[in-house]
């Protein structure tokens, strides 16, 4: 659980560094929406395309 914390604060931070550096180099927020846009498509896309497994209980 540990792990899975970290990796979710450590790709939170990077985000936001990504943004910033974007808004830096361009001057506008333009690129990172239609970058967010994309990487919600994609995250969507692969959500849908995921079968369910039945869950095995062992004796």
């Amino acid at each position: 659980m540990g792990l899975i914390s970290a990796g979710h604060a450590l790709g939170g931070a990077m985000g936001a560094f990504a943004g910033g550096y974007v808004f830096t180099v361009t001057g506008s927020y333009d690129l990172v929406w239609a970058g967010s846009i994309w990487l919600a498509f994609g995250a969507g896309l692969l959500a849908f395309f995921l079968k369910a497994q039945p869950l095995k209980i062992s004796n």
